[in-house]
């Protein structure tokens, strides 16, 4: 999680905490982040049984809300765990605030309902996209 890491550590330090957690979504997302970005979230959802929801953050209409424990689910202890050490809180409340920003940070960066085929952007393109609009 190098990447990720340095992305919450440089937030944190330079913005606040708020920022930190816009930090921890764009890791998830960005398509130079560990993992495989939103594809690979994506897949990690449907994989769980829960492409529904993912889908209909992407998706036009209402989006679905997302449960803490349902992120543990999706995301596993590993990546909650590093969020959490970075982010100086639990790994429940780290899965408590990604089911707070996940959905309406993906329903905002697919404005088209729908992925663009070469994924939502790099890290930073996503922080300053996320930083205006959350």
């Amino acid at each position: 999680m190098g990447l990720l890491n340095a992305v919450l550590i440089a937030l944190s330090r330079r913005n606040g905490f708020e920022n930190s957690e816009l930090g921890a979504v764009a890791g998830l997302l960005g398509h130079d982040a560990p993992g495989e970005g939103v594809t690979g979230l994506v897949d990690q959802f449907e994989s769980s049984g829960m492409g529904e929801l993912v889908d209909s953050w992407i998706g036009p209409g209402e989006n679905l809300p997302v449960e803490p424990h349902q992120i543990q689910q999706v995301l596993g202890r590993e990546t909650l765990q590093g969020m959490a050490d970075q982010l100086g809180l639990s790994e429940l409340e780290v899965a408590v605030r990604m089911s707070e920003l996940l959905p309406d940070a993906v329903n905002k960066l697919t404005p088209h309902g729908h992925l663009p085929p070469r994924g939502l952007g790099s890290v930073n393109e996503l922080l300053g996209r996320l930083g205006a609009t959350i």
